[in-house]
């Protein structure tokens, strides 16, 4: 796992702008970040169309964490790294050199959840 100070990415998204794609922690020239910890949270209905909700590098597309349709529901709130309908594909991997991190959908734009509350853990290296 990486060395280096804890730090954090929160806020809320409009769902239109995860589904372009929106980066979280910007990109640091000779910096990598590896991402450790998160969860999302539905608000203002469940997802129904998206197939994934990724946190991931800017550059390369490689996925930190992922989140299933089924897991984004208004009843189920925070729904952490590790929880069911989650995959931890390269969570405690460093993502690329000088890239940033970013949330983004995939699949159909989702159009029935308002917004994603967000929390990610990484460090910086």
């Amino acid at each position: 796992m990486a060395t280096g100070r804890v730090k954090s990415a929160q806020g809320n998204m409009l769902i239109a702008a995860a589904n372009t794609g929106t980066i979280i922690v910007p990109a640091r020239a000779g910096r990598q970040y590896t991402v450790i910890d998160g969860w999302l949270r539905a608000k203002g209905g469940n997802a129904t169309q998206l197939t994934l909700v990724c946190i991931q590098d800017t550059t390369t597309g490689t996925v930190a964490a992922s989140w299933a349709a089924a897991a984004l529901t208004t009843a189920a709130g925070v729904v952490r790294i590790g929880a069911a309908n989650t995959t931890a594909t390269n969570l405690l991997t460093a993502l690329g050199m000088g890239e940033g991190i970013k949330l983004i959908t995939t699949g159909t734009d989702e159009t029935t959840m308002t917004s994603i509350d967000y929390y990610i853990e990484y460090v910086e290296s």
